[in-house]
Parts: C-alpha cells; sequence; structure tokens
C-alpha cells in the first residue's frame, strides 16, 4: 500500500483553489495538513501503485495546483509488518 507526503502549491485562484480543496476534502484517499499560504502538505494512501500514479496525475492536471512537490513515498507490501 503506497503512502506519499505531498507539498501542493496552489495557484493563486481563490474559487478554483476552493473547488479543488472540496474535492480533495471528500476523497478519502487524501489527509490534508495545515495550509501555509499557497502551499499544503497531503497525505495519500493509495491501494497500489497504480491508484498512486492515476491521483498524483490527477493532481497535476487540475487548474488550482501549480505544482506538487513529493517529499516521502513508502511502499508496504500487503501482509508484512516491515516499516
Amino acid at each position: 500500500m503506497p503512502t506519499s507526503g505531498l507539498v501542493l502549491t496552489l495557484v493563486d485562484d481563490e474559487v478554483a483553489t476552493n473547488a479543488f480543496l472540496s474535492k480533495l476534502e471528500n476523497d478519502p484517499r487524501f489527509a490534508l495538513g495545515e495550509r501555509c499560504g499557497s502551499r499544503w502538505p497531503v497525505a495519500l494512501s493509495a491501494t497500489d501503485r497504480a491508484e498512486e500514479f492515476a491521483a498524483l496525475d490527477a493532481l497535476l492536471l487540475d487548474p488550482a495546483v501549480a505544482h506538487v512537490d513529493v517529499a516521502f513515498v513508502e511502499v508496504c507490501e500487503e501482509g508484512t509488518d516491515e516499516l
């Protein structure tokens, strides 16, 4: 199960940003941190690598997102206790 720590840089468009954040808040794969200006920390938990890449692609294509920094990625195989 891939888990990614991301920092999103959002555009300076309040309407687009609010619509985008509403989508993320309603998507159980995302956990939002505390916004700092135009940057927003986000955790992404996907069921597999394909879902993770699809979610990252969707973030990059959203007009409210100027940039995505990937700060951390962890992939644990299901059924293992390894960190």
